[in-house]
């Protein structure tokens, strides 16, 4: 399991921003993709090795299948997909080469993208995923590395 940016301590603020698990389409780029080994029940996932998002009618949009509602909590989350883990950092495809990339819709980082912590973190990320075991798990999961055109570049990746 990856360590997050914000941390468990932290996830009051995640947890009354209800902003990520919700999308505006039901086949969303945003919704988490799967590797492989994510040990996650055959019926949450979609023919595009996604979570399968459902309808939510209050909202006019499309829900991860494991956030509950009521307490805006994963149901899943101590065994929760790669993505998910690193969440809102995400692995970008732009001009044939492989990003470690943030998510700007996130407020939490947004506000810290100049702190010495989110460029620890960052550099610190970013050698995880230049490992030679997580480069050869990407490699065999090409659907995890997406081209996110609103996703801000911080480091290439070396695969």
């Amino acid at each position: 399991m990856i360590e997050q940016f914000v941390q468990f301590v932290l996830q009051e603020f995640c947890l009354k921003c209800q902003g990520c698990c919700r999308f505006r389409e039901a086949e969303s780029l945003w919704a988490p993709s799967l590797l492989d080994n994510d040990n996650i029940p055959p019926l949450a996932i979609s023919s595009n090795k996604r979570i399968r998002l459902v309808p939510n009618l209050r909202q006019n949009n499309f829900l991860c299948t494991f956030l509950n509602l009521k307490d805006n909590k994963c149901k899943i989350y101590f065994f929760r997909p790669f993505e998910c883990q690193l969440y809102p950092f995400l692995i970008n495809r732009n001009a044939g080469k492989a990003f470690l990339a943030v998510d700007l819709k996130c407020p939490f980082v947004k506000q810290r993208l100049e702190t010495k912590e989110f460029k620890e973190y960052t550099k610190n990320l970013s050698g995880i995923l230049n490992s030679p075991s997580l480069i050869k798990i990407l490699k065999n999961n090409p659907q995890i590395i997406q081209a996110y055109p609103e996703a801000l570049n911080l480091r290439e990746l070396n695969f």
